[in-house]
């Protein structure tokens, strides 16, 4: 009786234990000038000013760029290198594409997709072209840069007592 009743409060701890699941935060955001070319010259020194090609009204190429490596509980995101695209709408609403696309002299919006992006991605330059082929005449670029911060509260006892179900941890995120 005495090992019937250890055995059960083993395998009753085992399933506990087994059910919690810990939280992977998401990658970071990507800085724009880490990945935006200026026009510099092959010596090196004269910087050139590249003309606005776009015409209005204007087809605008939409990219979401973060850190090399991003996922998050949803999705992974596409590419290495210096930054990675998120292709999958995940906080884009379609009511907030139908507001940005009904702005004046906005022809149309042209969501990245794997199908135009090459697997290395070094700087704009791959976005660009890719928004060539999209016939855009303008790029839109953005990042979310997530911030994670987890504080422990002491609860003494109370801990032992109620065997960790109790949450001790207050987690505070920023985007």
């Amino acid at each position: 009786m005495r090992h019937l009743l250890t055995l059960t409060m083993f395998i009753g701890f085992i399933a506990l234990t087994g059910c919690s699941s810990k939280y992977v935060a998401p990658g970071p955001g990507v800085a724009m000038d880490q990945i935006t070319q200026d026009g510099v010259s092959g010596d090196g020194w004269r910087v050139e000013r590249p003309q606005p090609t776009a015409t209005f009204p204007a087809r605008v190429a939409v990219a979401r760029v973060q850190g090399t490596g991003y996922r998050n509980y949803n999705l992974v995101a596409y590419g290495s290198g210096r930054y990675s695209v998120v292709t999958t709408r995940e906080v884009e609403s379609d009511e907030d594409l139908t507001k940005l696309s009904s702005l004046p002299q906005l022809a149309g919006l042209a969501m990245m997709n794997r199908l135009i992006l090459p697997s290395e991605l070094s700087s704009d330059r791959e976005l660009r072209q890719a928004a060539g082929k999209l016939q855009a005449g303008m790029l839109l670029i953005y990042s979310f840069d997530t911030t994670f911060r987890v504080n422990e509260h002491e609860i003494g006892p109370l801990g032992v007592i109620s065997l960790g179900m109790i949450p001790n941890h207050e987690a505070r995120v920023t985007s």
